[in-house]
């Protein structure tokens, strides 16, 4: 049985080799072998392609899925057939065993794997050809170079078909991204509105690991803010976006100052973070830090040098100014009997009762503060208790009072202090 049809089995030069059209045109430069032989090994070709296919399966990770797995079967399987056809001289469909390798690429990209992966099935497939080719040039008594020639052609034949697979791991890739892009809105419009923790999971999937404490950042958002948006929105560690021109993002617990750094240095508005909260409370944490920011611009927070508020340090203010009209309206209420004096009047025993209230100092003590006699202030002390009696022996009752006279301060219901 003859060989080759080039040629003896020993001496089969590559520039005496048939040429056949290879994925996307490509020639494929390969010896003629007798089509008789070829027909003779072709039964096998469904056996190689299966041992290549599990070889690649089982070494490689991320191919041993069924969905990766049938792909990765049925594009070896086309290389294969359309190798042997194009060793026997019969026409090849390049374009068609080209799709195959795109779509397997396209898998692997849509799958998140990374370039790695599609590297060594490439070699595990070029290693597995070349096995069977030595064995099979044994067998037949093929020469060499004859051996020699159909490996070369395999590395060839393999890097075209790598080249096509990478083409669609870059679509595949891109899809991918989209696709989470999309998924991560969705997750953080999930988890600013009234969600449930289940639900909340459910939408984080396999776009992002949900951590189980997270917190809130969030400032102005312009053009300043892009590249903050940019890093920060897409990295695995937080999500974010912009909601009602600000940007927000959310993250872990324990990253949410080096986020919140980062953002502060890409942008040169405030930044406000919450503290942490459970994934189902995240809207409460946006809030505050929303209103945080409010407070800051009414001059009510001072801006640190680092241009970031943190939620935690102003809590009495967040709670105080939650709801102004109705802190008001309840601070006038608890303190009536002080707003019934005369203003002069009203303003004096306002600064002692204040104060007192911070300080449980003494009556020297407070008049070393406030300017005035210490007797002075021993009788201002009998009449605010006179006003509220038993109110200001019971603890939760007096630090009711207290925070009505700082909400009645904040909201300037009261004079200031005179300046002594």
């Amino acid at each position: 049985m003859t060989a080759v049809t080039q040629g003896d089995s020993s001496s089969v030069p590559r520039s005496a080799s048939a040429a056949s059209s290879g994925p996307r045109g490509l020639p494929l430069s390969l010896p003629t072998v007798a089509p008789d032989l070829m027909a003779i090994y072709r039964p096998r070709a469904r056996q190689l392609s299966e041992r290549i296919s599990a070889a690649i399966c089982q070494e490689v990770a991320g191919f041993s899925t069924p969905t990766m797995a049938a792909a990765v079967l049925e594009a070896i399987s086309a290389a294969v057939n359309v190798f042997i056809d194009a060793l026997s001289g019969a026409p090849v469909r390049g374009r068609e065993i080209a799709d195959h390798f795109r779509r397997l690429g396209t898998l692997k990209g849509k799958a998140g794997h990374d370039l790695d992966s599609m590297n060594a099935a490439h070699q595990v497939a070029i290693r597995e050809a070349r096995r069977e080719i030595r064995r099979a040039g044994a067998e037949f008594g093929l020469g060499d170079n004859v051996v020699n020639a159909l490996s070369a052609a395999v590395m060839d034949y393999q890097g075209d078909l790598h080249q096509q697979s990478m083409a669609g791991w870059v679509k595949g890739r891109s899809q991918r991204r989209r696709v989470c892009d999309d998924a991560r809105d969705q997750l953080l419009t999930a988890m600013l509105s009234n969600t449930s923790r289940d639900k909340i999971e459910e939408a984080a999937g396999s776009c992002w690991q949900l951590p189980d404490v997270v917190a809130v950042a969030t400032t102005a958002a312009d053009q300043a803010t892009a590249a903050a948006a940019a890093a920060l929105t897409n990295g695995p560690r937080s999500i974010g976006g912009i909601r009602n021109g600000r940007l927000v993002l959310v993250t872990s617990e324990d990253l949410i100052e080096q986020v919140a750094t980062m953002l502060a240095q890409h942008s040169p508005g405030v930044v406000a973070i919450s503290w942490g909260v459970a994934p189902e409370d995240t809207r409460h944490g946006l809030r505050w830090a929303i209103r945080a920011l409010g407070l800051v611009r009414q001059g009510i927070i001072t801006t640190p040098p680092d241009r970031i508020v943190r939620c935690h340090d102003h809590r009495a203010d967040l709670m105080l100014h939650a709801d102004p009209a109705l802190s008001r309206a309840v601070a006038l209420d608890g303190l009536a009997p002080l707003l019934a004096e005369k203003p002069h009047q009203r303003t004096e025993l306002w600064e002692t009762m204040l104060l007192w209230l911070q300080t449980h100092a003494s009556a020297p003590t407070l008049g070393r503060e406030l300017g005035v006699h210490d007797q002075t202030v021993r009788h201002r002390l009998r009449r605010i208790k006179a006003m509220f009696g038993p109110a200001l022996q019971d603890p939760a009752s007096s630090a009711q009072i207290l925070q009505a006279l700082q909400t009645l301060r904040a909201t300037h219901a009261v004079p200031d202090r005179p300046s002594k």
